[in-house]
């Protein structure tokens, strides 16, 4: 408990003197500490445990599967192109399709010397399949309008409709093939079309639990806004 000394000629003191007790110092102790642990605890819980504990499930769900071997047409999704590469480069080896269609994000990139500009995203993924020796031929940049899964997926079916393509294997992140998969099948209709998505596991995702839980609450939100807009 507290006491309050006042002056010894009578007169109150504005500024008294106060004197804590032993008690009331280890109670104040004793009740917040343990409601401090417990906002702790039930925080830690909330904001590290069940994220960790939904990412499996959120992987199971965002991923789709390989469901078609060959095609008449590859097709690389903008964006992550860098670690897209090297599945389209592999799949483009075992012939499972002659051509090469290259998304078109509109991103300008780094300068190249060579050039003597700044190129854009799909440019720089041109000129690393040619290093790879893949023919200039076989390489098919689409045009850009909007940024965008469903605006690259659009240009993708107008070249194939203008080309008469029927088939399309699509090359993208594994977190990213349930909406890409869902756009194409939106643009398409009742076209005869047939879809293959190919899944490219990502650095981001082979990171601490944690950070991939918020990268596949993102693309979670994305095919929900999909649905909605499109």
């Amino acid at each position: 408990m507290a006491v309050y000394q006042g002056r010894a000629d009578g007169d109150v003191d504005p500024f008294p003197e106060v004197v804590v007790s032993s008690d009331h110092v280890n109670g104040l102790m004793m009740l917040f500490p343990r409601k401090f642990l417990v906002i702790v605890l039930v925080g830690f819980f909330l904001l590290w445990i069940i994220p960790i504990l939904c990412v499996p499930p959120l992987i199971s769900y965002l991923t789709i599967e390989p469901t078609l071997q060959r095609g008449e047409a590859l097709v690389l999704m903008a964006g992550n192109w860098r670690e897209r590469l090297p599945t389209l480069i592999r799949l483009y080896r075992e012939e499972r399709a002659p051509i090469i269609l290259l998304a078109n994000d509109g991103n300008l990139s780094a300068w190249s010397p060579m050039h003597r500009r700044n190129l854009y995203e799909v440019e720089w993924a041109k000129l690393e399949l040619l290093k790879q020796e893949i023919p200039a031929e076989a390489i098919i940049i689409l045009p850009f309008s909007l940024s965008g899964t469903y605006y690259d997926a659009q240009h993708v079916m107008d070249f194939a409709r203008d080309k008469g393509l029927r088939s399309l294997l699509v090359v993208t992140s594994g977190y990213h093939t349930r909406r890409t998969l869902w756009s194409f099948q939106r643009l398409a209709g009742d076209e005869p079309v047939k879809l293959g998505i190919y899944p490219v596991v990502t650095e981001q995702l082979s990171k601490i639990s944690y950070v991939r839980f918020w990268i596949l609450l993102e693309e979670m939100l994305k095919n929900l806004y999909y649905r909605w807009v499109f």
